[in-house]
């Protein structure tokens, strides 16, 4: 029988090594991550237990005026996490534990952000077909660009052409620097107020989340003649290296920053992927080019990704009724 039991502080070291055996585990997932803003979420995560052995956690976050829950409110994506030995009935009774849990507190729906399968150790889908059998709704679906570096990488006429340019005027990368924080993120913030919105990170948030997770989080950066025209934020996982922040200014557009920049990184990473007997990541994610949950498609940003090689990867999220959960049976 599976029982499932809200998280507490003193889980936290099993809950992180939980992280790292899982199949879909990133380390967004770490308590570390996870708790940087727990003063804007409540959190609701739960461990699932057979016996005494820990078989699924899943993250999430509690919005009790809609009786809902979700997976998780301040992630890109979050769902139950489980071990390369969980079976398709096992990820069922953890589900159904789960919403028996949630609705005994008086939670009546939850939201699920399934973890693409470009971040899967190895498969593991067995949510997505259960959430088909409870009859939950697709309620959005954000388009990415993601290369996979296990192929050739080839980049169109223009977006060579572009990095030609950047070449021809000294445009230099940067890696990493204290600075580079500083500089980078008012670009950021100004590129992001032209569609209305802005980081899902303060700056003094990502200093310290880079701190804590100096493998996992870097900053590139483009200059010219000494000034930070532009850069990207990139978030490391095992199977996947994903652009969280891209950002450039006038100046940066005008001299082809972001091409040099990607195809630099590209290439590189490329390089190390045939290079380390694919032990590296094999997938390059550029991050989601849509607005409204999917509705809006960047059509200039998409392209600009296409000219890289990437190709699209949907990141899904799907509303369900507890009660569906709770009664999944064979």
């Amino acid at each position: 029988m599976i029982v499932a039991r809200r998280y507490s502080p003193a889980d936290k070291p099993a809950w992180d090594r939980f992280v790292f055996e899982s199949r879909e585990g990133t380390f967004l997932f770490q308590r570390d991550f996870m708790d940087y803003h727990q003063d804007r979420f409540t959190d609701a995560s739960l461990i699932c237990f057979s016996g005494k052995r820990c078989v699924g956690i899943l993250p999430a976050s509690a919005h009790k005026e809609a009786r809902s829950i979700k997976s998780h409110g301040g992630l890109t994506y979050g769902t139950l996490l489980t071990l390369p030995d969980a079976s398709a009935e096992l990820v069922r009774q953890m589900w159904v534990a789960i919403a028996t849990t949630y609705r005994s507190e008086g939670f009546e729906r939850i939201e699920i952000k399934p973890t693409p399968h470009i971040y899967h150790r190895i498969p593991a889908e067995e949510t997505l077909y259960w959430l088909f059998r409870a009859s939950a709704t697709l309620s959005a679906r954000t388009l990415s660009a993601t290369i996979d570096l296990q192929q050739a990488v080839s980049f169109t006429t223009l977006r060579r052409r572009m990095r030609n340019k950047a070449l021809r005027n000294n445009l230099s990368l940067q890696h990493d620097n204290r600075e580079g924080w500083q500089m980078f993120w008012p670009i950021l913030e100004e590129a992001l107020l032209r569609h209305n919105t802005s980081p899902v990170h303060r700056i003094t948030e990502m200093e310290q989340l880079a701190t804590l997770f100096p493998k996992n989080i870097s900053l590139h950066t483009v200059h010219k003649e000494g000034n930070c025209i532009g850069g990207c934020v990139l978030f490391h996982t095992p199977q996947t290296i994903h652009v969280q922040y891209i950002a450039t200014n006038s100046c940066g557009r005008q001299y082809g920053a972001l091409d040099l920049l990607f195809a630099h990184l590209i290439e590189q990473f490329s390089a190390q992927y045939h290079a380390s007997s694919q032990t590296c990541p094999r997938y390059f994610d550029f991050g989601i080019s849509t607005e409204r949950g999917g509705q809006v498609l960047n059509h200039g940003l998409m392209h600009q990704k296409e000219g890289f090689g990437g190709r699209a990867i949907c990141y899904d999220t799907y509303l369900v009724e507890l009660s569906q959960l709770e009664v999944l049976s064979l």
